[in-house]
């Protein structure tokens, strides 16, 4: 069971047997993958003092996507191996895998008002933004 942490924004895998989450232990924000009865806890970034977060699991094979504090979009196996950067020259935050998992949509924080803030969807292959929301 998780205990003395916070536990934040959890994704199921498709198959159901498996939860990613965001977890704060008061020192580190990591990416973490768990069974729903709370055994085989595994830290999947583990790296100190870089804030990761918004993980979503792929719905169509076993790859988490996720960012961390510098707008770097990561995609991952569901044991934090074959890891990809996706670089991003702007703020990005809570990517999500579309329905049949061949597109990211996640928020962009822009330096114009809030109000002005808008999602929009990506490609993976080719990083072109295809069309806003």
């Amino acid at each position: 069971m998780v205990s003395s942490c916070l536990a934040c924004s959890p994704s199921w895998s498709p198959d159901g047997k498996k939860i990613v989450f965001q977890t704060n232990d008061g020192r580190n924000d990591d990416i973490c993958v768990i069974d729903p009865d709370g055994q085989n806890l595994i830290n999947i970034t583990n790296t100190k003092g870089i804030i990761e977060g918004s993980p979503s699991w792929s719905p169509i094979e076993n790859k988490i996507v996720y960012r961390n504090q510098y707008s770097a979009i990561f995609i991952c196996d569901e044991n934090g191996n074959n890891k990809t950067a996706k670089g991003s020259n702007e703020r990005v935050i809570w990517p999500v895998w579309s329905p049949n998992g061949r597109k990211i949509a996640y928020h962009v924080i822009m330096n114009r008002k809030i109000s002005d803030d808008r999602p929009f969807f990506q490609r993976i292959s080719d990083r072109k933004r295809v069309e806003f929301l």
